[in-house]
């Protein structure tokens, strides 16, 4: 559980799932191929080719499926109030699910994994008031992993700023806040951690924007050092907006991103 926001759980779900992948328009299929990088000159050169992974999308927005070539694919299907994932290995075969169940007001209820045989191996259950609003998020699996999440905050327009996080016993370990730009763009987010109740850890990280929206700079520090650069990104465009280059500059391992976008 790395951040409080990593589910729809307050509001509606969102129409489509292009927004998912920072997509504009009718998308029909993404292809993504990922390349590591290294500087020369100033600017990030094309290495070994490292992972292709193709996005498919019904007409209306939804992911159908998602083929990582020689890895894995995954499998969408839907009715009114589940979304249903089948992921399946390199050869075809059944590795496991992923069952997400709404609200009649289409928030988050569960989220259920399975493995290949079936057997339930982890859950997230979420918790609402009377108004709809989120209080409590729980998550466990077969693997003693346990974080409770709640006392949450939220701002004005229903954004998630501050949430507290527990381990089995009710300790406090954990509290995340975020700060937001009008535009609903996350452009803090600060983790303090806890151990027996006393501060451990603190850490922060800030995100810069381009004009077109998309993340350019991210900035991480630790309660005992400055803000470091980790991650410097640059962006080519198609004509609808979509972004079909990203480079980016990390700490320890460039990458080039390139897209193919087909319309419907």
């Amino acid at each position: 559980m790395t951040s409080c926001s990593t589910d729809v759980s307050q509001a509606q779900n969102p129409p489509t799932d292009w927004s998912e992948y920072e997509l504009k328009g009718h998308v029909k299929q993404l292809i993504v191929k990922t390349y590591k990088a290294h500087k020369e000159s100033g600017a990030l050169v094309k290495d070994n080719l490292w992972s292709i992974v193709v996005v498919d999308f019904s007409p209306d927005g939804k992911l159908q499926q998602v083929d990582r070539k020689n890895e894995s694919k995954e499998i969408y299907s839907y009715s009114k109030k589940q979304q249903i994932i089948k992921t399946f290995n390199a050869n075809g075969v059944l590795t496991s699910q992923k069952v997400t169940n709404y609200t009649d007001w289409g928030a988050v209820q569960s989220i259920v994994f399975y493995n290949a045989s079936g057997t339930q191996t982890g859950k997230k259950e979420y918790t609402y008031n009377k108004e709809h609003v989120l209080v409590e998020r729980l998550y466990q699996d077969n693997f003693f992993q346990y974080t409770k999440e709640k006392n949450f905050q939220f701002d004005a327009v229903g954004r998630e700023i501050r949430c507290e996080r527990y381990n089995k016993e009710n300790q406090l370990v954990e509290i995340e806040t975020n700060t937001y730009r009008t535009d609903g763009k996350k452009i803090f987010t600060k983790v303090e951690r806890y151990s027996d109740g006393v501060p451990d850890y603190a850490g922060s990280t800030r995100y810069t924007y381009n004009p077109e929206g998309f993340v350019s700079v991210v900035e991480s520090a630790t309660d005992s050092q400055d803000y470091q650069v980790t991650h410097q990104i640059t962006y080519v465009y198609d004509s609808i907006g979509n972004y079909i280059t990203k480079s980016t500059m990390y700490d320890w391992w460039p990458t080039i991103q390139e897209r193919t976008i087909i319309y419907y």
